[in-house]
C-alpha cells in the first residue's frame, strides 16, 4: 500500500520537544539539529511534536520541509565546527545562549565570559 506510512517517501522525521513555548515553522525548516536529522536521514519533510509547559498544558506538531539550501548550510556549519575541534580551537558561544552558563558548559568558571569575568 503506497499510503502506508512505513512506505520509506512518506517517513517524517520527527523530534520531540518539551519547552516553555512552541517552537516555530521557521526553527524545523532552517535549525540545526533538524538539519542535521534530515541530512543523515535523506529526508526534507521533519517536524518538532512539542509538549509545550503553558498553564494550559499543550501539544503543539510543527511541520516544515527541509530545502537542500538549508541542509548545505547546516552541512557548512557541521564541517567548520568539526574542522575547529580537530585544531583544538574552541571558540567562545554567545553569552545570550542557553548554553553560556554554569550548568550547561564544563568551563564556565574559567571562561573570561562567563563565571570567570572580570
Amino acid at each position: 500500500d503506497p499510503d502506508h506510512p512505513a512506505v520509506p517517501d512518506k517517513v517524517v522525521v520527527v523530534d520531540y520537544k518539551v519547552t516553555k513555548r512552541a517552537f516555530s515553522e521557521a526553527e524545523a525548516e532552517s535549525g540545526i539539529q533538524m538539519g542535521v536529522y534530515s541530512i543523515l536521514t535523506g529526508k526534507q519533510h521533519v517536524e518538532y511534536l512539542n509538549f509545550v509547559k503553558t498553564k494550559e498544558p499543550k501539544i503543539v506538531r510543527v511541520s516544515a520541509m527541509r530545502t537542500p539550501k538549508t541542509n548545505e548550510m547546516v552541512a557548512n556549519v557541521v564541517t567548520s565546527v568539526a574542522e575547529a575541534i580537530k585544531k583544538g580551537s574552541f571558540p567562545l558561544a554567545d553569552p545570550a545562549s542557553w548554553s553560556c552558563c554554569a550548568r550547561y558548559c564544563g568551563v564556565w568558571y574559567a571562561c573570561k565570559q562567563g563565571g570567570g569575568k572580570l
